[in-house]
């Protein structure tokens, strides 16, 4: 329980800071006035367009291929075993996490992924436990980095869910933006 702690907290920290980063130079205090943003001209200020903002979950559908489930979101696909297993929660405009169900309902989290959506030049990933470079959308000026659990994440003393659990990790695990053979692959 206390790794399950632990982690939750790294994840709502990394999560915080990233949402931090997404609001750095928009422009806005919050502290103008309605009078001051009337009397603003179109020479002086910039408009920032909220529709700009990247959105993880932008177009975000979940395809059935057979034996495959292929998550889509906003720069990625990601394939899945198709075993009905897991499921996914967008957790900020810039991440989300896959987790498998029945540990999940059980009280275990069941958190097996996160993927998390950082501008290019952002690096501060390198001081995360345990993760990968899933790959780099050039278009969007986003990098995609797959962070995986450093705790157990399921009932230790239930055998079938430790075997669902690993399998849906393992897979996960795959991800890598070298790798032809990685189950994420930038659109």
């Amino acid at each position: 329980m206390k790794h399950r702690n632990i982690f939750i907290l790294v994840t709502a920290v990394v999560l915080a800071f990233c949402m931090t980063l997404s609001f750095v130079g928009c422009g806005s205090t919050g502290d103008e006035t309605e009078t001051e943003e009337t009397e603003a001209t179109e020479e002086t200020t910039e408009a920032v367009d909220p529709a700009s903002e990247y959105d993880i979950a932008a177009g975000l559908v979940l395809n059935d291929d057979g034996e495959d489930a292929i998550l889509v979101g906003n720069g990625f696909e990601l394939t899945m075993p198709n075993t009905g297993t897991w499921s996914y929660n967008v957790t900020g405009l810039d991440s989300m996490e896959l987790y498998y169900l029945t540990a999940a309902e059980a009280d275990f989290g069941g958190i097996f992924l996160t993927i998390v959506a950082m501008d290019i030049d952002d690096n501060t990933y390198e001081e995360w436990p345990s993760y990968a470079v899933a790959g780099v959308n050039e278009d969007l000026g986003k990098r995609f980095i797959a962070m995986y659990p450093t705790d157990v994440q399921y009932n230790p003393e239930d055998p079938y869910q430790e075997e669902e659990y690993m399998t849906l990790l393992d897979h996960v695990r795959t991800i890598n933006e070298t790798s032809a053979g990685s189950p994420f692959v930038i659109k």
